[in-house]
């Protein structure tokens, strides 16, 4: 189950808590439900924090990879397109990493 599956979950099962809520009409029931609602709102914050956190490993390797194939890359004119597309990708995820102000 990737990241944006687990928030959408949470976010339904809000929703759904929402709706329940609104017709019960046990008071330990409603508090039971609202405390799960804000549970849930935690472990979503968690969830996108995570979700980031793995982002920024994933694209600081993928750029560590393309600076290496460039870096190795033979001095063929044919290539240059494809090393300027490569060094443009890696420029965009530097970005991504490292926003600048």
């Amino acid at each position: 189950m990737n990241n944006q599956t687990t928030t959408a979950y949470y976010k339904d099962a809000i929703t759904a808590l929402r709706r329940y809520i609104a017709n019960e009409t046990d008071e330990d029931n409603v508090e039971e439900a609202s405390a799960k609602i804000r549970e849930y709102r935690f472990k979503i914050i968690d969830n996108e924090f995570d979700a980031i956190a793995r982002r920024t490993k994933r694209l600081t390797t993928l750029m560590h990879d393309l600076q290496a194939i460039i870096a190795n890359a033979s001095d063929n004119p044919s290539l240059s397109g494809t090393i300027g597309d490569l060094n443009s990708i890696v420029a965009e995820v530097s970005n991504t990493i490292n926003p600048q102000p």
